[in-house]
């Protein structure tokens, strides 16, 4: 348990710094950190399950309550973790996932004002013109923030799933229920947000067909999204885009 939750810890680090060091490369979204996950614990099927699941629903969270900090990397790391190790439910791993992410992000936000001090270094490195300086602390913030969070992600995992699940046993059945109706409800809400940003009325026919397809015609979401694309790419290949000479280089 104590080699599987150093690698899981290592997933963490590679979320947490490299937003800090890469530039905001979206790394830290489930997407990417809860197939990790998923594969250096040897189970990316339901990597792939809870990576799919979680992006939607911190989606939702993130539109549902921006007062509400919400740390997506832990969070989705530490519920997929949970599924893979228990064989849990996707539903009962969300229940865990929630709340977990919830408590990290405070955590998170402890260090970042504790770390928010050595920014009068910083004034006085740049008054000196010193960029070197500068340029240790922010590497060295970064470090910090990232060996932290995934210290927290390293507990979770090697205390191992007994403990979390006496934890999420010892809630009352109507917190439980509560959690489970919000963990239903929140990937549908995150859809609906994604769709609110790329509504366009020109493709509300397509909507419509795809809904068919699915629904009526019991046609696979995978091929249902394939055709999308399929049309897509076609579309985009049979348009003439008409240039001016002003948008010339």
């Amino acid at each position: 348990m104590v080699f599987q939750a150093f690698l899981v810890a290592l997933v963490a680090f590679f979320a947490y710094s490299s937003n800090k060091f890469l530039g905001d490369a979206m790394v830290n979204r489930p997407l990417v950190t809860a197939t990790l996950t998923g594969l250096v614990l040897g189970d990316l099927q339901t990597g792939l399950i809870m990576a799919g699941t979680l992006e939607l629903t911190w989606m939702g969270i993130m539109y549902l309550g921006l007062s509400m900090p919400s740390d997506v990397a832990a969070g989705a790391i530490i519920g997929t973790a949970y599924a893979v190790l228990s064989s849990a439910d996707v539903s009962v791993a969300l229940t865990v996932s929630i709340p977990t992410g919830i408590l990290c992000a405070y955590v998170a936000t402890a260090c970042e004002v504790a770390i928010s001090f050595a920014m009068h270094k910083v004034d006085e490195f740049a008054a000196e013109g010193n960029i070197e300086g500068i340029n240790a602390i922010h590497i060295g913030a970064g470090i910090i923030k990232a060996v932290i969070t995934s210290g927290i992600v390293f507990l979770a995992v090697a205390l191992g799933t007994d403990t979390i699940g006496a934890v999420v046993d010892a809630l009352p059945q109507a917190v439980l229920s509560g959690l489970d109706v919000v963990a239903a409800a929140l990937p549908a809400l995150g859809f609906a947000m994604l769709l609110n940003i790329m509504w366009d009325r020109r493709f509300l026919p397509f909507y419509f067909i795809g809904f068919a397809l699915a629904v009526y015609f019991g046609v696979d979401i995978m091929a249902v999204t394939v055709l999308a694309v399929a049309f897509a790419a076609f579309r985009f290949m049979t348009t003439k885009v008409e240039v001016s000479e002003e948008d010339e280089f």
